[in-house]
C-alpha cells in the first residue's frame, strides 16, 4: 500500500505518543501530506519528528502541519534540520507554538533553501516586530506564495511596513489570502499595508484585519485597494 497522506490532528499523542509513531512513519516514503496539528508534542515529540523526517526521502512531503504543539524557540531549533531536508514543502502550518522572534530565526535558517512554499501559517507565535522582520527574506524569496497568516502577533506598524517592503518581489505571483489580524495596527499600520494589496489586487481573495482598532471606514479604504478581496476588518470578539 503507498500511504500518501496521514492525517492525526487533536489525537492527544504528546511527546510519548509522537515517540511511538516515528519509526514507522519513517517508512512511509510516499507520504505526501503530515498533519500532526494540536497533540502538543512538545521537545520531546519534535526530537521523534525531526529524526522521522530527516530519513524520509527529501521529495515526497509537500503538506506539514504542526500547529498547536508546545515547541516554543527550542522546539523549532530541533525540528529545523528536518524543514531544511523538506524540499519541496508548499504547505507549511505553525500556527499557535510560541516561536516568538528567537524561533523565528531559527526558521528562516531552516526555509532557506525552500522557495516553493504556497501556505505559511504562523498565528499566534509571539512573533513582534523583531520576528516580523527577520521572517522578510524569507517571505520575499517565496514568489509562489499565496496564502499567509501572521495574525495574532502583535507586529505593529513597524512591522507592517518591515513586510510591505520586503515583499517587492516582482516574479510573487501575488496573495490569495493575507490574514495580519489582532496585531494592533491601528489606522498607521492600515495604511501603510495599501501598497502590498495593490500589488496582489488581481488575486487576492481574503484581507484579515480583526482586532486592530479598525473599523467599517477603513473596511471600506481597504476595499478600493482589492475591490474583489473579502475585508474582514471589524472588531469580532
Amino acid at each position: 500500500m503507498r500511504l500518501t497522506a496521514l492525517r492525526l490532528e487533536h489525537n492527544g499523542l504528546a511527546g510519548i505518543g509522537m515517540c511511538a509513531l516515528a519509526e514507522p512513519m519513517s517508512l512511509l516514503h510516499t507520504l505526501n501530506t503530515l498533519d500532526l496539528g494540536g497533540n502538543r508534542i512538545g521537545i520531546l515529540g519534535a526530537t521523534a519528528l525531526a529524526n522521522a523526517l530527516a530519513r524520509c526521502p527529501a521529495g515526497t512531503l509537500e503538506v506539514l502541519g504542526v500547529g498547536d504543539n508546545d515547541l516554543g524557540p527550542e522546539g523549532i531549533q530541533v525540528l529545523a534540520p528536518a524543514l531544511a531536508h523538506l524540499r519541496i514543502l508548499r504547505h507549511l502550518n505553525l500556527n499557535g507554538n510560541r516561536l516568538t522572534a528567537r524561533g523565528a530565526t531559527t526558521l528562516v535558517d531552516a526555509l532557506r533553501c525552500n522557495t516553493l512554499l504556497v501556505t505559511l501559517s504562523l498565528n499566534f507565535n509571539f512573533l513582534g516586530f523583531e520576528g516580523t522582520r527577520v521572517l522578510v527574506p524569507v517571505l520575499h524569496a517565496q514568489a509562489a506564495l499565496q496564502n499567509l497568516d501572521l495574525s495574532y502577533n502583535d507586529m505593529g506598524p513597524p512591522g507592517v511596513c518591515a513586510l510591505v517592503d520586503g515583499l517587492t518581489n516582482e516574479e510573487h505571483v501575488g496573495f490569495v489570502r493575507l490574514d495580519l489580524s489582532k496585531n494592533t495596527l491601528g489606522t498607521q499600520g492600515a495604511n501603510a499595508l495599501f501598497p502590498l494589496l495593490r500589488r496582489s489586487a488581481a488575486t487576492l481573495r481574503y484581507v484579515g484585519l480583526e482586532l486592530n482598532g479598525l473599523g467599517q471606514q477603513h473596511a471600506a479604504m481597504v476595499n478600493c485597494q482589492v475591490p474583489g478581496a473579502h475585508v474582514q476588518v471589524l472588531e469580532h470578539y
